[in-house]
């Protein structure tokens, strides 16, 4: 899955109530925010897409979704 088709599945994904708890220590407070966040660090990051651990938590929420 590309970066750009991740972040479309995100757009028309619907929002899962709030707090999501994507494992014991990760609690998202507000999903758009951590969406987004995460989505800016991936596009200014030049790193190779499967070592980001921003993609690795958009995933993570993904599968929790």
């Amino acid at each position: 899955m590309s970066i750009q088709e991740l972040e479309d599945w995100f757009k028309n994904a619907p929002a899962p109530a709030e707090p999501i708890f994507l494992d014991e220590a990760t609690k998202i407070n507000s999903y758009s925010d951590f969406v987004n966040s995460h989505f800016i660090g991936i596009k200014a990051a030049k790193v190779d897409y499967t070592r980001n651990p921003l993609i690795a938590r958009l995933l993570k929420l993904k599968k929790i979704i």
